[in-house]
């Protein structure tokens, strides 16, 4: 029997090691012929194994016009070539422009992983044609999949897609946690490394931020919070992540027992040495730290918003807040001083991590794919 062969499109290629990796992988060695198409940013072409294709194609992030155009007929032109069985996009700019190339070449499988709502972020002119680049994608696609329930249910809610239409695979996320990677019993020695690092006792309870420092992921309203919190002598805050923001940056160095890590290849180590994550983004496709803290068994603390509603469990392995509110996200930082109840959300939080096993989600996604190709 002839392999069936699939493509997954994204932007830029850091989306593929970010989220995609362990999936491709696994599609390709379950029988799968697995193509690549983005734009190698992180030179993906070497360090893809040998047997998933890669094609680079310079997709633009943002409104632009000419490379737009420019990609859109490039991907017409690998498609009609390789006539695959299924072609999977994500991202918005991917999704709008492979979607219409999949339809133009007849491509029976039109697979649009959506991971989040991106005009949410946006306002104006800019939000409404990042909308439409949205419900082109969708009325494209012959199949949805939403990274959780909350997208799933909000996309119905607002006439994106039918129900029919949409599907969550598995517990929800994109590639779930490599829990290889995300090493529960490599915590004790990590945590010790990271702490010794930045001079934090084991009794100093460490809040920590991972993601881009930028105003959309709720840094002010945390280093609001934490002007509070610190009052507390035996407390810290640790960014990890690359900034975005400036004007950010220099209002955290200029609060105490604050520090930025920067951006880090190994946020495993980073997750072990704290002691509750922080999340009070504005918004989230799914929340992916959220299940990484969880699987080290750390407590969370989140905006209640799409996403984090589905990757954490209030008062089980954290607590959700109203976004843009620093004075509720003090309160709750504040109530997590208490060690007991630290400690039963981390309990809660291994328990609950499982689900999102990037094992367990590669097989459901495969069992998916077979689905789709009726295998």
């Amino acid at each position: 029997m002839d392999q069936k062969r699939i493509c997954y499109v994204v932007t830029i290629g850091r989306t593929i090691d970010a989220f995609f990796r362990d999936q491709l992988i696994y599609l390709a060695a379950n029988g799968f012929d697995v193509s690549v198409i983005c734009h190698d940013d992180c030179d993906l072409k070497h360090t893809l194994p040998n047997e998933i294709r890669f094609m680079d194609v310079p997709i633009p992030r943002g409104v632009n016009l000419f490379g737009s155009l420019s990609a859109l007929r490039e991907l017409k032109r690998i498609f009609k070539k390789e006539r695959f069985d299924l072609v999977q996009y994500s991202t918005p700019n991917a999704a709008f422009l492979a979607s219409i190339a999949a339809k133009a070449a007849r491509i029976p499988i039109r697979n649009y992983h959506l991971m989040g709502y991106r005009f949410e972020g946006e306002s104006g002119v800019k939000r409404k044609l990042v909308k439409l680049f949205d419900q082109i994608a969708c009325r494209n696609s012959t199949h949805v999949e939403c990274v959780c329930n909350a997208t799933m249910e909000k996309g119905i809610a607002m006439g994106l897609f039918p129900k029919e239409k949409a599907i969550v695979v598995g517990a929800g996320s994109t590639g779930g946690v490599n829990t290889e990677k995300f090493d529960l019993s490599k915590k004790p020695q990590w945590r010790s490394e990271i702490r010794k690092q930045f001079g934090y006792a084991e009794d100093t309870v460490v809040y920590g931020f991972v993601g881009r420092i930028a105003v959309d992921k709720g840094i002010r309203e945390l280093l609001g919070a934490w002007e509070a919190v610190s009052a507390h002598e035996k407390t810290a805050l640790l960014l990890v992540g690359p900034v975005e923001d400036g004007a950010l940056q220099a209002a955290a160095e200029a609060l105490p027992r604050v520090k930025l890590a920067g951006k880090v290849l190994d946020p495993e180590r980073y997750f072990a040495a704290l002691d509750v994550l922080l999340l009070p983004s504005y918004r989230e496709g799914f929340g992916n730290v959220l299940i990484e803290a969880e699987t080290m068994g750390v407590a969370c603390i989140a905006s209640d918003i799409d996403g984090p509603r589905d990757a954490m469990r209030s008062g089980e392995t954290g607590l959700l807040v109203k976004p843009h509110d620093a004075a509720a996200l003090a309160d709750a930082m504040t109530a997590l001083l208490d060690a007991a109840q630290r400690e039963i959300y981390a309990q809660n939080a291994i328990r609950f991590a499982k689900n999102f096993d990037s094992r367990v989600l590669c097989e459901a996604i495969l069992q998916r794919k077979n689905s789709l190709l009726g295998g």
